[in-house]
């Protein structure tokens, strides 16, 4: 990685990289495949994340306006 960097910069004070220098390593075709596949995957699952998480707030919101109002009762209390 540094030489491909050394070759990809210019100047000497203030050396600035050349992105069309730079080499870039190219994969076997089933090799991206399976790379493009486990990014999918982290994706989906950072996905689903979000959307637990989501989907928890709503439910924990909805609990506490039931409390809040009377319309839900913590357990153990009954109405007299």
């Amino acid at each position: 990685a540094p030489d491909n960097v050394s070759q990809a910069t210019t100047g000497s004070s203030a050396p600035q990289l050349v992105a069309s220098r730079l080499r870039v390593p190219l994969l076997p075709l089933d090799d991206q495949t399976a790379y493009g596949h486990a990014f999918r995957k982290i994706h989906q699952l950072r996905s689903s994340a979000r959307n637990a998480a989501a989907s928890a707030n709503d439910a924990a919101e909805l609990m506490a306006t039931t409390l809040s109002s009377g319309a839900l009762l913590p357990s153990g209390i009954e109405l007299l």
